[in-house]
């Protein structure tokens, strides 16, 4: 009996672990690189072929989701080629947690940045959530959307069948396309 409640109490935990704390809202107007956040970073994993196309210096809305509570704040920061830069190239920082984040009822972010205007191709945008529970030894989680910037004037690619519910990704700033066959999951 021992060993079955410690396997019940292993599954109803893990749908939360499974989501990390805070992470790329996965039906949001950027492709995120994975679809749980990462106490490992810069991204916790390698950049895949999917990516988000943008145009250099347009807004974009960013939007996120907190499953675990945590006070603190959120960072976007942005690497202009291989996950490195991120520290170098902060977009906004202390950008206001808000209490009451659940797992069955998340706390859902948005925050209009300017697209850098350095066009790359292997770029990406990150968001940190920094939690301060222990102020002198701050933790944090990471997630990554991988990015291609066109420069200014460009046109977008046509947006592929993806994450996207219809209507909610892409816009005129933004698309999320693939470099290596279908994004479809």
């Amino acid at each position: 009996m021992k060993k079955s409640n410690l396997i019940l109490v292993a599954a109803l935990l893990l749908p939360a672990a499974a989501f990390g704390h805070a992470r790329f809202l996965p039906t949001g107007t950027l492709y995120p690189r994975n679809t749980f956040a990462n106490k490992t970073g810069p991204c916790g994993q390698a950049r895949g072929t999917t990516v988000t196309y943008l145009i250099a210096g347009a807004p974009l809305t960013v939007q996120w989701e907190e499953f675990i509570e945590h006070p603190g704040h959120y960072r976007i920061a942005f690497s202009p080629t291989g996950d490195t830069g991120f520290d170098t190239n902060v977009i906004m920082d202390n950008i206001a947690d808000r209490p009451g984040a659940t797992g069955t009822n998340p706390n859902e972010y948005t925050q209009t940045i300017t697209v850098p205007n350095t066009p790359c191709t292997t770029c990406a945008l990150q968001v940190i959530q920094v939690m301060t529970e222990n102020p002198a030894m701050p933790s944090y989680y990471y997630s990554c959307a991988d990015i291609v910037i066109l420069p200014a004037g460009s046109t977008l690619p046509a947006q592929n069948p993806g994450p996207y519910p219809p209507g909610s990704g892409g816009g005129s700033t933004g698309s999320s396309s693939s470099t290596g066959g279908s994004n479809c999951k």
